[in-house]
């Protein structure tokens, strides 16, 4: 004896591609009874990102049962709980039939979030009649596919080579190239395509050095103001960081080296860590007195992360800083690749410098060099009213306080709150 209302049971639902206008099909809906309406509960493909239409038309029963448009309907079409209703009046007998659902607009189903997490696509319906329900599960599909080259940045052309790139439909997939935060999320858009290409150009002011990329299939952006991503691809390439000087070279007097004679030091400070000199770098001074000095002939130099520091040939005296008339430097290479132009420039000059605990006097307008492993941690406090002053310039190795504004009085250097150096300076040169 049948039981009155009873679902007994259904075939499968069909898995649903990604597209403006998909068509689906649940098959083999088994009834027990024709006295009560069929509801198929579809909610879960609207939470993903589907629009359903809300006419009719698009809702029909086959294979087994026919019905009018009226007959087979959808409720709440683009909520959570849209459902699409079979009215009992269509039911003739307990014929197994298919539900048809067509015009449903996937294009806005994202498989991945802004952080790259994959999205569950496994999504289920629940049919009904009369308080007994079966499920029906299916997989969104996506066949969009994106792959990244071995060695997919070129410098030269600032394109990023893909390995291969499969799009469903052109008028609504995009290919994006997107940087990605420390924490791996999308962050800027670098560059994009909307056709099926192997290189895509990327605008390479916007990062620079060692730099996590994510290549991603998208909607296009120009129809959704959503992130939809079908694909992704994540990778690292490096782009090469131009070095370039922070400041003007400086120039000072330091004895650090040979207590008995006094060498004159230029400090080059750069925005990037470098890692060689293919080039050259020379000094001309105004004296004919001193000869012209060059990289590897009466040069040394030593570089430490984003700095290079010259030691000039010495003046065999300790009163004398020969001025220089300007320095030349050519192709300093960064650790990331990338080269500096040439540059002809002149120094900035330092009339003093501070390596260890010393009392001095200076001019009022003296720039000081205070040589210290520690110069981001200085400050210099008046001994009068205790104002402090802060250093102008700080590298890792030396910061540089300009005396200029600053009135005569007796101040004191300090380091991490300990006190270093003392010092003074008086208000006209002698």
């Amino acid at each position: 004896m049948s039981v009155q209302g009873y679902l007994w049971d259904i075939g499968s639902a069909e898995d649903i591609d990604i597209g403006p206008n998909e068509n689906q099909t649940i098959s083999e809906i088994n009834i027990e009874s024709s006295e009560h309406p069929v509801t198929v509960e579809v909610g879960e493909l609207v939470e993903a990102g589907a629009t359903l239409q809300s006419d009719s038309s698009h809702y029909d029963i086959k294979n087994g049962q026919t019905a009018t448009d009226t007959e087979v309907f959808i409720q709440n079409p683009n909520s959570s709980n849209a459902t699409v209703v079979i009215n009992s009046s269509s039911l003739d007998g307990t014929e197994t039939f298919d539900l048809e659902l067509s015009g449903i607009d996937t294009t806005n189903i994202s498989k991945y979030d802004q952080s790259l997490s994959k999205h569950n696509t496994h999504i289920s319906y629940s049919v009904q009649q009369n308080g007994y329900k079966e499920p029906a599960e299916f997989e969104i599909v996506f066949s969009q596919e994106v792959a990244i080259s071995d060695e997919a940045y070129n410098n030269t052309t600032e394109n990023i080579t893909l390995s291969s790139l499969k799009l469903d439909r052109s008028d609504y997939d995009e290919v994006v190239i997107w940087n990605l935060t420390a924490g791996g999320d999308l962050d800027k858009r670098l560059g994009s395509s909307q056709e099926k290409v192997s290189e895509i150009n990327i605008n390479e002011s916007l990062v620079s050095g060692e730099t996590d990329i994510a290549v991603t299939v998208n909607l296009n952006t120009t129809k959704t103001d959503q992130n939809t991503i079908y694909a992704v691809e994540t990778g690292t390439i490096i782009i090469p960081v131009i070095p370039k000087l922070i400041r003007t070279p400086t120039y000072y007097s330091h004895t650090k080296y040979d207590e008995n004679s006094q060498h004159t030091v230029l400090d080059l400070n750069y925005n990037t860590d470098i890692k060689r000199i293919d080039g050259n770098v020379s000094v001309d001074y105004t004296s004919p007195s001193y000869n012209s000095a060059t990289i590897n002939k009466t040069i040394n130099y030593t570089i430490s992360g984003e700095k290079i520091q010259i030691l000039l040939p010495s003046t065999n005296s300790r009163n004398i800083q020969p001025h220089i008339e300007n320095i030349v430097i050519t192709d300093v290479v960064s650790t990331t690749g990338g080269k500096s132009p040439s540059q002809k420039l002149q120094p900035n000059y330092v009339g003093e410098t501070i390596s260890n605990k010393t009392n001095i006097s200076l001019p009022q307008g003296t720039e000081i060099a205070i040589i210290s492993n520690n110069s981001s941690s200085q400050i210099i406090e008046s001994n009068s009213d205790s104002t402090i002053y802060n250093t102008s310039y700080n590298s890792s190795s030396m910061a540089i306080f300009n005396t200029s504004n600053v009135p005569p009085d007796n101040y004191t250097l300090r380091w991490h709150c300990l006190v270093k150096h003392l010092f003074s300076w008086r208000s006209s040169i002698e």
